[in-house]
């Protein structure tokens, strides 16, 4: 039997800055940001963000908290990996950032 989908929370924490530099035209779309962990979530978040700052992922069961910074641009992130709080959860690779679309 599957468990019912965890509901993320999301908080944008704005800077007050705009953003400088162009998008990056590898990632029209977005991205997708992979952190390689062995028990993790994958979560769909925001897209595009309100501005430049950091978008705060807060998960109710486990009760981790992570950032990603966001710039309010098409190459903004779209979708995360968090990792789980479980006792033993190790990191297994390097982060990698991808184009959306993308197999995680």
């Amino acid at each position: 039997m599957n468990s019912p989908m965890t509901e993320f929370e999301f908080t944008f924490i704005d800077s007050g800055r705009k953003a400088q530099c162009q998008p990056n035209p590898a990632f029209p779309f977005g991205m997708m940001i992979d952190a390689g962990f062995k028990q993790m979530c994958l979560v769909d978040i925001p897209y595009p963000s309100a501005g430049c700052g950091v978008l705060r992922v807060d998960c109710p069961k486990c009760g981790i908290k992570v950032g990603y910074t966001v710039a309010g641009r098409v190459d903004d992130v779209r979708r995360v990996t968090v990792p789980c709080k479980i006792k033993g959860n190790k990191q297994i690779r390097d982060p990698r950032y991808v184009p959306w679309g993308s197999e995680i």
